[in-house]
């Protein structure tokens, strides 16, 4: 199965999931997921990360290769806050974006079963 695949209509959990294995990696970060609609210039809504340290925010796209089957790396770019995360987002991606929530460590341990189960569920 090929990465586009795998990340076709996952983007979700895969987003979390990515967040929260950064928040059990590093110390002193936040992770928050932007949504994105009409992304691309279609109907189609979409969830990447943000991870965010003392000096940058990290826009990461766990899931990007469903729209950029030839990128090598999830990184998306960086700025220097959320506002601007969001803006990177709509440069990359057009459509509308926004802050859609942030993921604490205490969220992850209880969903991450039921996040790994979706991505099994839509893989099959």
């Amino acid at each position: 199965m090929t990465l586009e695949r795998l990340a076709t209509d996952n983007c979700s959990e895969i987003s979390r999931l990515v967040g929260c294995f950064a928040l059990k990696s590093w110390k002193n970060i936040t992770a928050h997921i932007l949504k994105g609609e009409s992304i691309l210039k279609t109907t189609q809504s979409h969830d990447i990360l943000a991870i965010q340290d003392k000096k940058y925010v990290y826009v990461l796209d766990p899931s990007l290769w469903q729209f950029f089957p030839r990128k090598k790396s999830i990184l998306v770019g960086a700025s220097d806050g959320l506002s601007g995360a969001t803006k990177l987002a709509q440069d990359v991606y057009k459509g509308t974006w926004k802050i859609s929530e942030q993921l604490f460590l205490k969220d992850c341990q209880k969903e991450e079963k039921e996040w790994m189960s979706v991505l099994r569920e839509n893989n099959k």
